[in-house]
């Protein structure tokens, strides 16, 4: 992913200036760890979510190579089935949402993130999706350049593969239609904060109930 180094910077500072110390986080497709390791030496409570056992097992190894400030929950299940008997200070969703369609189920999402948060609190989201007027063929070749210069792959051959197997199952939705679904699910002063070739990220806060 084109400057995921500065998104994860970019994603705890935002969360620094808007949370308290010992606040409340959700973190959604938490397995990895990536965003666990980059949050945990804040003095959050720190819920992380995730369908795969496997990638929360590697979460927690790696979580265990360090000594984190932060109180870390890990959750082995769908976000859609997550129910917490408290409201969020923020929560992320990085490269989630993506694998849903939006035949109103991305929809349902971005309301039950709403339905976890205290009002005025901080989501972050981060997803692919189409930008208007840009020829996706112009974009996917910068991609596979990338692939090829960065070496992560060999061979404009292996570049078409990962790029492929790495869309394989994503719904992309434009820019524009992503923010109506924010403004739809009750956020308000939604901003676009990061893009990097067709990955874009959104920092806003959640409204009043409507």
């Amino acid at each position: 992913m084109p400057g995921y180094l500065g998104l994860s910077r970019l994603t705890l500072a935002i969360l620094r200036s808007h949370m308290k110390t010992s606040g409340d986080l959700l973190v959604i497709g938490a397995g990895g760890g990536n965003e666990l390791i980059s949050f945990a030496m804040e003095e959050w409570n720190i819920t992380g979510i995730d369908s795969s056992p496997q990638m929360l097992e590697l979460a927690e190894q790696r979580l265990s190579q360090i000594k984190p400030k932060s109180k870390i929950e890990l959750l082995c299940d769908r976000f859609e089935n997550f129910e917490k008997g408290k409201e969020f200070d923020a929560i992320t969703s990085i490269l989630v949402m993506h694998f849903l369609p939006d035949d109103g189920t991305k929809s349902n999402f971005l309301k039950k993130v709403f339905h976890h948060l205290r009002e005025g609190a901080t989501y972050i989201h981060v997803d692919v999706c189409r930008l208007p007027n840009a020829s996706m063929d112009t974009i996917a070749e910068i991609a596979i350049n990338y692939l090829i210069t960065t070496g992560l792959v060999h061979n404009r051959d292996e570049a078409v593969k990962f790029l492929t197997n790495g869309s394989s199952g994503a719904y992309f939705s434009e820019t524009t239609r992503m923010e109506e679904m924010f403004r739809e699910a009750g956020f308000i002063q939604i901003q676009q904060f990061f893009q990097g070739l067709y990955y874009c990220g959104w920092m806003m806060k959640r409204g009043p109930l409507k």
